[in-house]
């Protein structure tokens, strides 16, 4: 099982519909060998973001000749993040649907319909960018270091498609995630890892409320 590489260097770059244009460069510092580059490039509908992640935890050792020590579990997402994430997802939408005057989808449910949905304004493309910086860009490291440990030459394109609706005072959250089937990565964990960190994830309130898809390519190979 390989280690952990000592840097991962992460390229995003982020072009977003209206023109905006940013590189930003990640330098993280971890245990022995040499770094895996994971290049990002965002294309963003009109702009793009991020999730918070955790240190995987060490395999715990045998305590006993016959006893098998159990693998440690690797990033997922915890019961109370997502607990956490669905009360602030009602909130928000009760927040958005009586600014804009959204009916709810059904009778109790918290967002409106997709196409009342879609009339919302986009959210600020600063907003998307530092999101996507500082929470998704450390979990794809992440996932993809974790992954590399059983498969150290992992290579390919991971593309993440997603929502963010956000509201003013209360706060943003990913609406919904999928990976594409254009991806090209062949990792099952790494996918999900992505995935179910995306859907867990909670921003800071944006300055206006709004909603916005992004399509995120990574582009992760090893040096």
């Amino acid at each position: 099982m390989a280690e952990k590489n000592p840097q991962a260097v992460v390229m995003v770059a982020m072009l977003a519909l209206a023109g905006l244009g940013a590189s930003v460069f990640f330098l993280l510092a971890a245990p022995n060998e040499p770094a895996p580059a994971v290049a990002a490039a965002a294309q963003v509908d009109p702009v793009a973001t991020t999730p918070a992640v955790e240190p995987a935890q060490p395999k715990p050792q045998a305590q006993q000749v016959n006893e098998v020590a159990p693998e440690a579990p690797r990033r997922g997402v915890r019961p109370r993040d997502r607990m956490a994430r669905d009360l602030e997802r009602e909130r928000i939408w009760s927040a958005l649907r009586r600014q804009h005057g959204l009916d709810p989808a059904a009778p109790g449910a918290a967002a409106p319909t997709p196409s009342a949905a879609a009339q919302l304004p986009a959210l600020d493309p600063q907003y998307i960018e530092s999101a996507i910086a500082e929470q998704l860009v450390p979990v794809a490291i992440e996932c993809y270091e974790s992954a590399l440990e059983d498969q150290p030459e992992l290579a390919g394109k991971l593309i993440a498609n997603f929502t963010i609706v956000g509201a003013e005072d209360i706060g943003g959250i990913v609406e919904d995630a999928a990976i594409s089937d254009e991806s090209t990565l062949d990792s099952p964990f790494v996918r999900e890892c992505m995935r179910e960190s995306l859907m867990a994830v909670s921003f800071d309130p944006p300055a206006d409320g709004g909603r916005v898809e992004v399509t995120y390519p990574f582009v992760f190979e090893p040096e």
